[in-house]
């Protein structure tokens, strides 16, 4: 039983931590110059289309 409740706090702290990082990243992808944004915008919007 401890062997398998590690295994799932490892996952789960594994997740938090990516959970983290990757709001991290697109907080920091956010408050980039808007030039930035615009050049990534079209190429967004030309796969959506």
């Amino acid at each position: 039983m401890i062997r398998g409740s590690v295994g799932w706090f490892s996952t789960l702290c594994i997740l938090v931590i990516l959970t983290v990082v990757a709001g991290v990243v697109v907080d920091y992808v956010c408050s980039r110059p808007p030039t930035v944004s615009k050049l990534r915008l079209p190429r967004i919007e030309r796969e959506a289309n």
